[in-house]
């Protein structure tokens, strides 16, 4: 199973280059960065010659945002290859598809399940975490 990292800027680079730094290098983990020059048929050439070169291995891309260019590229390719696509990606959300993607049985489909879990314990209103424990 191969981890696609889009988004706007450097941001993906930036989480699969933390995400190393925290579990170590992982092979099946790579960044798509949309640049401000770059044109969105670039983008999307780039992302479909990056999806070829995987054959027919399953693929995560875990994207910044709903609806933005990264995003719509992802899905213009869905229907070519089998891509399992989830959106509003964080660095917890790319460690733990580094560190699942490798289980036994795992599939693309049911990873992005487990990592939209995620978002219940990866953002965090921190104020009121300490407001409940003060109060306990």
């Amino acid at each position: 199973m191969q981890i696609i990292v889009l988004s706007h800027g450097p941001m993906a680079e930036g989480m699969v280059q933390s995400a190393t730094m925290i579990i170590g290098p992982r092979q099946n983990v790579t960044s798509l960065t949309l640049k401000r020059e770059d044109e969105i048929g670039y983008f999307k050439d780039r992302l479909r010659a990056m999806l070829d070169s995987f054959g027919d291995e399953e693929v995560i891309c875990l994207t910044d945002l709903l609806h933005g260019s990264p995003f719509n590229a992802v899905v213009s390719q869905m229907g070519d290859f089998p891509v399992a696509h989830l959106t509003g990606a964080n660095l917890a959300m790319v460690i733990q598809a580094c560190i699942r993607s490798k289980t036994k049985n795992m599939t693309a489909r049911k990873l992005c399940a487990e990592l939209a879990e995620l978002r219940s314990t990866s953002v965090v209103d921190v104020n009121s975490l300490f407001e409940n424990d003060t109060e306990e």
